[in-house]
């Protein structure tokens, strides 16, 4: 994912907001209220508005790619903790070490797959800010 850094101006102050965690972070609140503060005075910033939601799909694809990321990483790399070239394991400690192995990469793949849905879940809010705001 690129990260870009888009610049807003309203009456003399010059605001940042560092894509894409801006968008992933703010509360969709927030974001509203940002937008209609900046679109007061919208001849300046109509640029950084289109890259703003223009920015939305890339932010899904990348998401959606870390999920099928970590989740061909968990099929690849899961190990059974009962069986080891088709024997059981008896050693506690390997048995253990390969349940704490499967669970980092679950947790991985639970990570991902939330925060690829929870910005689905936002995408139709910024969507109607769009509507609402958009200059």
């Amino acid at each position: 994912m690129t990260e870009r850094s888009l610049q807003f101006k309203i009456y003399g102050c010059e605001m940042t907001l560092n894509m894409p965690i801006a968008m992933i972070e703010m509360p969709i609140g927030n974001i509203r209220k940002f937008f209609k503060i900046i679109t007061r005075e919208g001849w300046g910033n109509e640029e950084s508005i289109r890259l703003y939601f223009d920015y939305i799909p890339e932010i899904e694809a990348d998401f959606k790619e870390q999920w099928n990321i970590a989740s061909r990483d968990f099929q690849e790399g899961y190990q059974d903790p009962r069986y080891k070239d088709g024997d059981y394991i008896i050693d506690k400690r390997e048995r253990d070490r390969r349940k704490y192995h499967n669970a980092k990469l679950m947790s991985k793949v639970k990570f991902a797959k939330s925060r690829y849905n929870k910005f689905l879940k936002k995408i139709p809010k910024l969507e109607v800010i769009k509507e609402e705001t958009y200059v």
